[in-house]
């Protein structure tokens, strides 16, 4: 493991090692006030172009400058993790931009949530689920995606706005994705079923920008919460 310093606060770059986890509890989220980042694990990905991705608390929220790096089968980008036992309830307020606008314009830019198996890390095979929001080809999107033993599959949906509430509750092996724009309500998208995904899961934010061009994402996240589900 290795230890890096952002704005101000020491994190750590590590592997996605399992370790014990609470069940979901409000104390799990983060409202992003404070810049240690207390309790939470980092890892940046395989980046390809040789930048660096950067993150830091900054005004309340985390803002996460992503290098060209992908979610997408085996291949890591960013994310920022805390382990979960048990259902839960997770929900992050998530704006994409680019670095010098208001759109990202490498393509593939998507920031949101993120739920993984660590036994991955055992078996070298991949699991688990993506719902995130930014540009892909040139227009705004919602991304949904699973990948099971390594191999992913998406589904792009339009997105009314880059600002977006996410969320994903899991009940079982039932996991569903929703969504609120600004001002509106929670809106049902889909829901997958993944018996295959274990009891504790790392639940968190991640963030990747320029499959197959430069990259240009900044992704800013508000606060992402969590609780037990009823």
């Amino acid at each position: 493991m290795k230890s890096i310093t952002r704005g101000g606060a020491l994190l750590f770059l590590s592997a996605f090692v399992a370790t014990s986890a609470p069940a979901a509890t409000p104390s799990l989220g983060d409202e992003f006030t404070d810049p240690s980042l207390t309790g939470w694990q980092a890892t940046t990905g395989e980046i390809t172009d040789g930048g660096t991705t950067r993150w830091a608390v900054e005004n309340g929220q985390l803002v996460v400058h992503v290098a060209q790096s992908s979610w997408v089968n085996a291949r890591h980008a960013f994310y920022l993790w805390k382990m979960v036992e048990g259902d839960f309830d997770v929900s992050a307020r998530v704006l994409t931009t680019g670095e010098n606008g208001r759109l990202p314009t490498g393509d593939w830019s998507l920031s949101g949530l993120l739920v993984r198996d660590p036994r991955a890390d055992e078996t070298a095979s991949e699991q688990w689920l993506g719902w995130t929001v930014g540009r892909v080809r040139g227009r705004n999107v919602l991304e949904r995606k699973t990948t099971a033993n390594g191999v992913s599959q998406l589904v792009l949906l339009p997105a009314r706005a880059l600002r977006v509430d996410l969320r994903i509750v899991r009940s079982g092996a039932s996991f569903t994705l929703y969504r609120r724009y600004p001002g509106k309500t929670w809106v049902k998208i889909y829901r997958y079923t993944r018996p295959d995904l274990g009891s504790t899961l790392q639940i968190g934010v991640d963030a990747q920008s320029g499959y197959g061009t430069r990259a240009d994402l900044v992704a800013h996240i508000d606060w992402l919460r969590v609780a037990a589900t009823h």
